[in-house]
């Protein structure tokens, strides 16, 4: 795997389109790196010696040394997962970025169960991206394979202190590059219908309304809702 890495390194000069990034993934599989091991150890590989893999097509306004590119979450990510999400939904810290949804929903947005739940589902990647000078996370995305041509992204969160960076946008482009290699032609999430800055900025991300759902009154999961009115809105993407 170390020489197949090295070979890919050597051959392939890391796009800004995402060409290294859905090359990598084609070569590994359907489901690349989903645990430690061979496919692990080779995207791992592919990072150190291409620091620029999984580049996104959206440039990064802060300088590249103060980051890494994505990589594939294990268990070991699934504790500062749910503290940086909750820390960037809710205002954990004391921290409050753009996004935060403090104002609807009190508790938790994501526990350390449903983060280890979701590493661990077979249909579900979740991409990290670290500090460049540390293993601290930045940002994170999930990806679920929801039928055989479409997937659901979520959990998009960012470090309060680097949101309107760009590193949310360049997370949701490494996030539709892969679904997009895996065989998704779509890309649907859920947004409340009350945080109407954050539907605006997925909009301009090339994302339209298709629908909405019902909020799920009286789901623990979803954290203690501040108010009887909340609802979904379903936005969707062609990939």
């Amino acid at each position: 795997m170390r020489e197949a890495a090295r070979f890919i390194a050597s051959q392939t000069e890391p796009a800004q389109d995402g060409t290294l990034l859905r090359f990598v993934y084609a070569a590994l599989g359907s489901r690349p790196g989903k645990r430690a091991g061979s496919n692990d150890d080779l995207l791992w590989h592919v990072s150190a010696t291409c620091p620029r893999r999984l580049a996104s097509t959206v440039p990064i306004p802060f300088p590249q040394a103060r980051f890494r590119q994505s990589e594939i979450a294990t268990l070991i990510d699934a504790a500062p997962i749910a503290d940086l999400v909750n820390a960037a939904y809710r205002g954990a810290g004391g921290r409050l970025g753009w996004i935060h949804e403090a104002k609807l929903l009190a508790g938790d947005r994501a526990s350390l169960r449903d983060v280890v739940a979701m590493i661990d589902d077979v249909s579900t990647t979740v991409l990290v991206r670290r500090g460049g000078r540390s293993s601290a996370l930045l940002g994170c995305v999930a990806i679920q394979m929801d039928g055989a041509d479409r997937c659901v992204i979520s959990m998009l969160a960012v470090d309060p202190e680097l949101q309107s960076a760009g590193l949310g946008r360049a997370l949701l482009a490494d996030a539709e590059q892969f679904a997009a290699s895996n065989g998704a032609r779509s890309a649907v999430m859920t947004v409340i219908r009350q945080r109407q800055s954050l539907i605006a900025w997925y909009e301009r991300c090339g994302y339209h309304r298709t629908g909405a759902v019902a909020f799920p009154y009286g789901a623990s999961k979803v954290g203690t809702p501040l108010r009887d009115d909340l609802d979904f809105v379903i936005l969707e993407m062609a990939l």
